[in-house]
């Protein structure tokens, strides 16, 4: 399977709200063979009923589009074309995405095709406001895409590995914060689930500056980063 974008192939990440092409190729496992572990296509000049299905980041949440032959239907490809008319937004959530399609050939329900992962990165539009939102839980993602769950503990933000994380979340990769003096630190977080820094290059004026976190107690926290670019709660 493979995604087509606005940005480079090789890191699938769209921005939040983008209007971008996803396809998908169905593959005849059983063609796929030590000599060809890439498989072929499936003709689908013929194909109907032909979809393209996403699973959301929160897990839950998840929705079937029409989808079209890409080309001619002899590469095997389905294409669908992702909506963000006010009303409508597809690429809705930040966060970790999961991708499959499927058709009908000769009546037949074909097997889906192999699941893809992308990432959909929050714009820094809307992220100028300070503070965003309320939510229980900053889940990030380190270098092996292995989630984190940042919660308040004892008036620290502690961060646990978890499949999915907490309902009412916010997702990232990254988070580009400015301290007290006006530096901007570049968030994330390490295979141990330790928050780390370092400062961004150039000047980020819409970086965010705080955002509230709520702990098991329903109090809400808001959520700065110090000089030292260390997320502290308060």
């Amino acid at each position: 399977m493979t995604v087509t974008a606005d940005i480079p192939q090789s890191g699938i990440y769209f921005q939040q709200g983008a209007i971008v092409q996803l396809v998908a190729q169905i593959i005849d496992i059983n063609t796929i063979t030590p000599t060809n572990p890439s498989g072929n296509p499936i003709q689908l000049q013929s194909a109907t009923g032909m979809t393209i299905s996403i699973l959301y980041p929160d897990g839950a949440t998840a929705q079937t589009f029409v989808a079209s032959l890409y080309t001619d239907g002899s590469d095997g490809m389905v294409a669908y074309t992702t909506r963000n008319n006010g009303s409508t937004i597809d690429l809705s959530e930040v966060g970790l995405y999961k991708m499959q399609a499927s058709a009908v050939l000769g009546g037949v329900q074909l097997p889906p095709s192999f699941e893809t992962d992308f990432y959909v990165e929050p714009n820094v539009s809307g992220l100028s406001a300070s503070p965003i939102f309320n939510s229980s839980a900053l889940i990030m993602f380190d270098v092996n895409n292995v989630r984190w769950a940042g919660t308040i503990s004892a008036g620290a933000l502690v961060f646990a590995a978890t499949p999915m994380g907490p309902s009412q979340f916010l997702w990232f990769n990254r988070l580009s914060m400015k301290d007290s003096n006006g530096v901007i630190w570049n968030i994330n977080v390490s295979t141990a689930g330790v928050q780390g820094a370092t400062q961004a290059q150039g000047n980020v004026q819409d970086a965010l500056s705080s955002f509230i976190l709520n702990d098991v107690n329903g109090r809400s926290w808001v959520v700065t980063v110090s000089t030292a670019g260390v997320l502290t709660p308060a």
